[in-house]
């Protein structure tokens, strides 16, 4: 036997001793009836919301996900509320299934760790379970969730800057039964666009002063004389109307200014040798 052909016996032998190991590795599953793009999209959906039921398959993902649904859920309630609560939300809207105690207490060290979420602890307690204490959305302006909160954070404010109705709506969803009963007692007031509130202001109740019906129907007797009049009689007064046309008004001719004769200054000597040059000579007749 030859080189070539004993280099060519051993390459086979080679290449069928690696595909018996691949075959028996990577044995190809029967495809599921479900196995189009949809169905993939939705097993996938599927696999993430109920991983990590054991608590050995959870991803970040999966607890980031989770944590959307908790802050809606926490975003509605008024009341501080438990994490057994929180775990039973999360069940019966189907987005985890019979969660074990290492994947529950995997979810509230999440919690626990944001800012916009207070966790009270059990007073009872030294050491902290995964179902102890209680939780508060608290949003981006720290947990107002009542007329007093609100009046409270308005009042501590050090400048005029508005507070965000969308901030306030944010952390307190059922704030516009209370924004209206503030109003109607100026201790409010509400700036409004043509989609609804924008921005909120401090009030006081104590400026406002209620104006008698017949001073109001003669304010609305009164009747304002039309624009054009008003643009005449303001430039007979000699003021500008901002709505009048610049070429009706009278502009007066700058260009002929009066030049004014200027003084001759008397000349100053400092050196007596010098003042027989400066003394005047027009007297003298030639």
């Amino acid at each position: 036997m030859s080189f070539l052909e004993k280099q060519k016996a051993s390459f086979s032998s080679a290449l069928a001793s690696a595909s018996g190991r691949l075959s028996t590795r990577h044995t190809p599953t029967t495809p599921t009836p479900s196995a189009g793009p949809a169905g993939a999209r939705k097993e996938a959906m599927s696999s993430r919301r109920h991983a990590g039921s054991d608590g050995s398959d959870e991803s970040v993902g999966t607890i980031i996900l989770l944590m959307t649904y908790i802050h809606e859920y926490l975003r509605a309630q008024t009341e501080p509320k438990t994490a057994r609560d929180i775990m039973k939300h999360l069940e019966d809207g189907g987005h985890v299934r019979d969660p074990s105690p290492s994947m529950c207490q995997r979810i509230v060290d999440a919690l626990r760790s944001q800012k916009i979420v207070k966790f009270t602890p059990d007073p009872e307690l030294t050491e902290q379970k995964w179902d102890s204490g209680t939780y508060l959305y608290l949003g981006k302006l720290g947990g107002i969730k009542d007329k007093v909160s609100l009046l409270a954070h308005l009042q501590s404010k050090s400048t005029m800057e508005p507070l965000i109705y969308k901030e306030l709506k944010e952390g307190w969803p059922q704030c516009d039964a209370a924004l209206l009963e503030l109003e109607r007692e100026h201790k409010i007031m509400i700036l409004r666009e043509k989609k609804g509130p924008k921005h909120i202001f401090i009030d006081d109740p104590t400026l406002h002063h209620k104006v008698e019906p017949e001073f109001q129907r003669m304010w609305q007797r009164v009747t304002l004389p039309s624009t054009e009049d008003i643009v005449k009689k303001l430039i007979a007064a000699g003021q500008k109307p901002a709505s009048a046309d610049p070429s009706t008004i009278k502009k007066t001719d700058s260009s002929k200014k009066v030049k004014k004769r200027a003084n001759r200054r008397s000349a100053m000597t400092t050196n007596v040798h010098m003042q027989h040059l400066l003394k005047d000579f027009s007297h003298v007749k030639k």
